[in-house]
Formats: C-alpha cells, sequence, structure tokens
C-alpha cells in the first residue's frame, strides 16, 4: 500500500487523479498519511463561548462547563435553586446511554459528534450514510463508499473485471508502439 500502516485501518488508501495517494480516514479520525489521529473537534464549537484547543473547550470569561454552555448567570440561579429545594436541578439530569459514546451530555440533552443524530446520538446523519454493503469491499467516508482496487459501484458491489472500469490510478499503464502497425 502507498499510505504508510494502511491507514491504520481506519480508512482507505486512494490517489485523486494525478496527486500522490493519500489516507480517506473514516469518521471521527484524521491525518493524510495514516489516520491515527482522533478528530478533536469541540461539540458544537464550544457554543460560540469558547476557543477549541486539543478537543477540549477553553471558556470565554463569564462562561463555563464542558461545552461553555453555562453562563454565571444560569449557575447563579441553579445555586439558589439548589439551596432552596436542597438539590441541584442543573446538573441533576442525565443523558439516554451516555450519548451512545458520539456526543457530549449537557444539562439532560445529547450534542452529537459530526455525523451522528436523535436523542442519544445513537443514528447516523443522513448525509454520512453510506449505501448498504459499504464495508464488504471499501469504507464509507462521510456518506460515499471509497471502493477496495477492483471493486466498483455505488456500494462497492460490482466486480471491476475490465481495465476501463478501474479507477484512472488503478489501470495498467500500456506502452505506446514503436512504429505503426500497418
Amino acid at each position: 500500500s502507498p499510505c504508510p500502516g494502511a491507514c491504520s485501518f481506519r480508512g482507505i488508501c486512494r490517489a485523486l487523479g494525478e496527486a500522490p495517494p493519500r489516507c480517506f480516514c473514516a469518521p471521527g479520525w484524521t491525518g493524510a498519511r495514516d489516520c491515527s489521529v482522533r478528530d478533536l473537534l469541540c461539540p458544537l464549537n464550544c457554543s460560540s463561548h469558547g476557543r477549541c484547543h486539543n478537543g477540549t473547550c477553553a471558556c470565554d470569561a463569564g462562561w463555563h462547563g464542558e461545552l461553555c454552555a453555562v453562563s454565571d448567570t444560569t449557575a447563579q440561579i441553579a445555586r439558589a435553586q439548589s439551596q432552596h429545594s436542597g438539590r441541584l436541578q442543573l446538573e441533576s439530569k442525565l443523558c439516554v446511554g451516555h450519548c451512545s459514546e458520539r456526543g457530549v451530555c449537557l444539562h439532560g440533552t445529547c450534542y452529537c459528534n459530526r455525523g451522528y443524530e436523535g436523542p442519544s446520538c445513537a443514528s447516523t446523519s443522513a448525509h454520512f450514510r453510506c449505501a448498504s454493503g459499504c464495508e464488504q469491499h471499501g469504507v464509507c467516508v462521510e456518506g460515499t463508499c471509497l471502493c477496495d482496487s477492483g471493486w466498483q459501484g455505488v456500494a462497492c458491489d460490482a466486480e471491476a473485471t475490465d481495465v476501463i472500469d478501474l479507477p484512472l490510478a488503478q489501470r495498467p499503464r500500456l506502452r505506446r508502439p514503436q512504429s505503426p502497425i500497418w
């Protein structure tokens, strides 16, 4: 494989046009050379109240929480409710199934990572789904099946038997005859 480490088995190595081969990584992974880096994007862009650094939100002044979504005013109200009722309602809400490990729970609501949706982030977003069977002879990358060598089709379910069916980068190079053939 022209990509080091076979894209860490988290993607597929392909050349597009005349560009050198690179890894196209499965959702949640990145790295044009080997798909070995977790995609460390911050969910919800830190609620626009902070900066993302290595997948963690650094909140602006007046904001806190994992996603910088809790203002100091909201926290003060929650503390006041806690003192009055004896429990902190703001932090007592849990998320269904821990957001399927595909999102972040905040105040009982799952905020899903890119490519996932639903109340518990259990479903793949429609534009990230691939045709059924793609994983048999290819890998799904953001809604598109990238087929293994020798396979073609929307779901990578048809053998590429003719040279003309193969992607340009996989076709054998033919030499031109030295003299005319007549």
